[in-house]
């Protein structure tokens, strides 16, 4: 992947908050990802699921499973937090 075709996809994962595609590692897998966020607002993880797009198609997975990624995410950077690893550095 070419640094011209990578960087407008990572500038809509930015805007949207989350990534959704079909995997590029297995054939007919689609994933949906969300970062986990600090206190200062930097990506410090990130959590997926993923699911075979002929049993749950990717349109249905971001409404089946976006809002719980991102609930996920926030209980994780919480915790991270209140344990004093989310500092990077």
């Amino acid at each position: 992947v070419s640094r011209a075709r990578l960087l407008p996809q990572l500038k809509r994962i930015r805007a949207d908050g989350f990534a959704a595609s079909a995997s590029q590692i297995s054939a007919g897998l689609d994933v949906l990802a969300v970062p986990v966020i600090d206190e200062g607002g930097y990506p410090i993880a990130a959590i997926s699921v993923a699911a075979p797009s002929v049993v749950c198609p990717l349109c249905e997975m971001q409404d089946l499973a976006l809002g719980k990624l991102r609930n996920a995410a926030r209980e994780i950077a919480k915790f991270m937090q209140m344990s004093g690893s989310s500092r990077v550095g």
